[in-house]
């Protein structure tokens, strides 16, 4: 649900709550890969574009999903919400994809 409403806060796009919440429905790790599987709607980008989703993940953990927004990643942590520049996120996650909201 944070996503979905800083999505929404940042874009302006209200409408896209379903196509949003299969995004965690579709992302799974597969032999260390992260997929969206069941997700339609999105564009894997090659380079991050303000704004974009971030789906990171650590050596074998779930993925995690934020929004890449002018240089930093918007994302919720079990301590609470973190806006942090890109370069710190690569440091912790070993696995990292940048996608559009294609509308």
């Amino acid at each position: 649900d944070f996503v979905i409403e800083a999505w929404a806060h940042i874009t302006g796009v209200y409408d896209a709550r379903e196509r949003l919440n299969a995004i965690g429905e579709g992302v799974k790790a597969q032999n260390g890969h992260i997929v969206l599987s069941a997700v339609k709607g999105f564009t894997k980008l090659q380079e991050p574009a303000s704004p974009c989703f971030v789906v990171m993940q650590k050596s074998k953990t779930q993925p995690h999903i934020g929004i890449y927004y002018n240089g930093r990643v918007l994302h919720m942590k079990e301590t609470g919400v973190e806006f942090q520049p890109l370069a710190v996120i690569r440091r912790y996650v070993t696995k990292i994809g940048f996608y559009a909201y294609a509308k």
